[in-house]
């Protein structure tokens, strides 16, 4: 680089927020999958009825922890890529306990600036990731993770998080969890001309919360979905059609805010 240049990519350059879920891996047959109602290749907020699974996956099983959370794991991954610390920060909510500081540890190691909300009273999220066959299904119990709050970005330190990012990467589960925190980022984007990246994360998010969903995709500049995830969000906007190219085409032609 020439003297005087100015890095192409300064720390916090990518900005994102989820849920931080300490994943819980294992390879189980289809078997278990019935066992507890769940698809081979799925992903699904976990009700009461999972939650006697991931003991019996832990006691039952040869488990492997793994740092997670989708946009955690885009961040880890972005970071490994350009393998310069701290290009990368994000924001989601945590327990104050031992897979909590895993988590915290992990992720600072990847080179992630997390700037996690700590919930003392609430445990730290978990999914179970099942591995059947070149199949996964996962089912993510949320616990502290589900507890985020609006207030977290008005830290002094997350507010400069916010204002030094150029790009924001928000993933559809978040919506579950704290949609006026998606839009704040969102509308501040906007407001600066910088680059809102959102995935669509699973057909439930579409299914069940397309009224966040679509008050978010104004704002969005790049939007990602697998095929599953994309005819979910077609079906529910009735778009009366399951070809990709078709749908494709009238999301990039949906509103944008400017």
């Amino acid at each position: 680089m020439a003297h005087g240049d100015t890095d192409p990519l300064p720390e916090g350059i990518l900005l994102g927020m989820c849920n931080p879920l300490l994943d819980i891996q294992a390879t189980v047959g289809k078997d278990f999958l019935e066992k507890h109602g769940l698809k081979e290749n799925d992903a699904i907020l976990a009700e009461d009825e999972h939650l006697p699974m991931f003991d019996e996956l832990i006691k039952g099983y040869e488990v492997e922890y793994i740092p997670g959370g989708a946009a955690q794991n885009v961040l880890r991954t972005f970071q490994w890529i350009i393998n310069k610390p701290k290009r990368s920060s994000y924001f989601g909510a945590i327990g104050n306990d031992e897979y909590g500081n895993k988590l915290r540890e992990k992720a600072t190691k990847a080179g992630v600036d997390v700037h996690y909300q700590v919930n003392d009273s609430v445990k730290t999220g978990t999914c179970a990731a099942l591995i059947y066959k070149t199949h996964r299904s996962l089912a993510a119990h949320l616990a502290a993770a589900n507890t985020f709050t609006i207030d977290h970005l008005d830290k002094e330190e997350n507010i400069k998080a916010i204002e030094k990012a150029k790009f924001y990467y928000i993933t559809g589960f978040f919506i579950t969890v704290c949609p006026e925190a998606i839009i704040r980022i969102a509308k501040h984007a906007v407001e600066h001309d910088k680059v809102l990246m959102f995935n669509l994360s699973a057909p439930f998010v579409s299914q069940f919360y397309s009224e966040h969903v679509n008050a978010t995709l104004p704002y969005v500049d790049v939007l990602f979905g697998n095929e599953e995830e994309v005819k979910a969000y077609a079906e529910k906007m009735d778009y009366k059609t399951n070809d990709m190219q078709d749908i494709a085409m009238r999301l990039s032609k949906l509103e944008k805010v400017k």
